[in-house]
């Protein structure tokens, strides 16, 4: 598997590697939903701190 190149502590990938294996999901489609939805929630903060 090869490492995503987004900026987190190997503790936090243990854990991602971790919750893609128990929900069967392919890691990288796993860190793919995590980046959507992070890039979301990135979005909506800044629609916030701008309104």
């Amino acid at each position: 598997m090869v490492r995503p190149k987004i900026n987190i502590s190997e503790q936090a990938y243990a854990s991602l590697k971790e919750q893609a294996r128990l929900n069967n999901q392919s890691p990288s489609a796993y860190f793919a939903e995590l980046l959507l939805i992070g890039y979301q929630q990135k979005i909506y903060q800044q629609q916030a701190s701008s309104s």
